[in-house]
């Protein structure tokens, strides 16, 4: 696309970007129900600046976005709506990165990789919800963009920087830095006339103490407080590996979901077509980078039996940058100037009405957890301690300063024994019936124990509060005796 001058291009870039950001202001400002992650990732921040005294900690998760959310909250920031920020500013920098990455491919490439990106549904709807999905990936993004700036050498340092930022908002995004690794190999092997390993030990080097500067301290206080460096992620990996029946699904899910994912999608094929029968983008660094940034990403992610839309997020930027090439490549053999322009326009509404629906589909506001926090808060007022909370959702970490105990997870025949085992340390139950019946399509026994637990709490309990949040009953039983 060499007949669009790049400062024309990048006005576009910039009408994408503030596209996507206000329609993700938009998002922020309408009423959702509460995220899961982002509830207990604010809960996590909540105890770590109060010494354990309020909030949820989950010993499975990565510390990065908990720092940030709690910092937020100890300065007095609401840190759930901070997180939306976070996220939605995340999102805007991944575009920006996707863009500048795909232009590397091939000039004009960013504007189609942005546009095809930013409004893709699954992308945008995730886009101002407080997770770590998308901030990961514009770190991994960061990373890449280093790993092929030139020269090889020290600045390789910062794309080690950028994959330990990204492991410690996401441990899979760990992955980052074996992508970044072959990137030096091959860049190595193809910008030289000769290869020679020292260049290559050398910035691998640079890129691991980069690694380590941010991840090292992690492993060292894992160590001192579990004595286990790794415990996090050994837990983590139970997690998935036990992964819950309505998140199994064939190898093929990943394939079908991003055919499904935008129009965008065929012109992969043009790169990868390219990419085998000539022999000029085989020899190319930043085409062989993004090529084995999705295969690896993608490899891995189809590899897992827990399978969930969301993790289409870690690679969804280098199937964007490939689709972005390969558009842009045959448009430059048209050569027509203003079918760039109408092509893009295309895609562009396309994606913005396809988000915009997203977008207005699921507002919600679930009250009844703003009630429940009130309750809690009374409770505080008036015993001049805070309350302990065994709860079956995380949500209540989003809404409230009470310490949660977010065990129940599973389903009602978890509620007598947890509640045995903390009977003398907490002050209120919280149901939520979604939780507990989650896995009733695939469990015919999952109601079995909700009569026993409903008589106990009936027993030793008062309702302080009973509502609903979209299809879920959630009820807080204040512990009487």
């Amino acid at each position: 696309m060499s007949n669009i001058t790049e400062h024309i291009r990048s006005k576009i870039l910039l009408a994408i970007i503030t596209v996507f950001c206000a329609l993700g202001i938009v998002s922020i400002l309408l009423p959702h129900g509460l995220s899961w992650d982002g509830s207990v990732y604010t809960g996590m921040g909540k105890y770590l600046f109060s010494n354990g005294m309020f909030g949820v900690w989950e010993v499975l998760r990565p510390v990065g976005f908990p720092i940030v959310l709690g910092l937020l909250w100890k300065i007095g920031i609401d840190p759930y709506v901070a997180g939306k920020v976070l996220a939605l500013a995340g999102a805007a920098m991944a575009v920006w990165l996707t863009a500048d990455i795909a232009d590397r491919l091939r000039a004009g490439a960013g504007i189609f990789a942005a546009a095809f990106l930013s409004f893709t549904p699954l992308f945008f709807s995730y886009a101002a919800v407080p997770m770590t999905d998308i901030i990961s990936v514009a770190f991994v993004l960061g990373a890449v963009r280093f790993a092929l700036k030139p020269p090889l050498g020290r600045n390789i340092i910062f794309a080690g920087l950028f994959t330990g930022l990204a492991f410690l908002f996401r441990f899979p995004q760990g992955l980052a830095l074996g992508v970044v690794g072959m990137v030096v190999i091959i860049r190595a092997w193809l910008e030289a006339d000769t290869f020679r390993l020292k260049p290559v030990i050398r910035s691998a080097a640079w890129c691991l103490l980069g690694f380590l500067a941010v991840a090292l301290p992690f492993f060292i206080v894992n160590f001192y407080v579990y004595g286990d460096a790794f415990l996090p992620l050994k837990a983590g990996s139970a997690i998935i590996a036990r992964a819950p029946a309505m998140y199994l699904h064939e190898p093929s899910f990943y394939l079908t979901a991003l055919l499904k994912a935008g129009t965008f999608m065929p012109f992969v094929l043009v790169p990868l077509a390219l990419f085998i029968f000539l022999k000029r983008y085989r020899t190319n660094a930043a085409w062989i980078a993004v090529l084995v940034y999705f295969v690896v990403y993608f490899s891995y992610f189809t590899h897992l039996a827990h399978k969930e839309l969301r993790y289409m997020l870690a690679f969804l930027p280098a199937a964007t940058i490939l689709a972005g090439a390969g558009i842009a490549i045959l448009l430059d053999r048209i050569g027509n100037k203003r079918l760039v322009f109408v092509a893009l326009a295309f895609f562009a509404a396309g994606g913005i009405y396809a988000s915009a629906q997203s977008l207005f589909s699921v507002t919600r506001e679930d009250t009844v957890y703003a009630s429940v926090s009130a309750s809690l808060e009374a409770y505080h007022a008036r015993t001049g301690e805070p309350a302990h909370v065994l709860a079956a959702a995380p949500f209540l970490s989003a809404e409230s300063d009470a310490r949660i105990e977010a065990t129940l997870y599973d389903d009602w025949r978890e509620v007598l024994p947890k509640y045995a085992s903390l009977r003398g340390n907490i002050s209120h139950v919280l149901i939520d019936t979604c939780t507990l019946e989650s896995p009733c399509p695939y469990d015919g026994q999952c109601l079995a124990g909700k009569a026993e637990a409903l008589t106990m709490l009936g027993n030793v309990a008062s309702v302080a509060v009973d509502g609903t949040a979209g299809r879920c009953r959630v009820t807080l039983y204040a512990l009487t005796r």
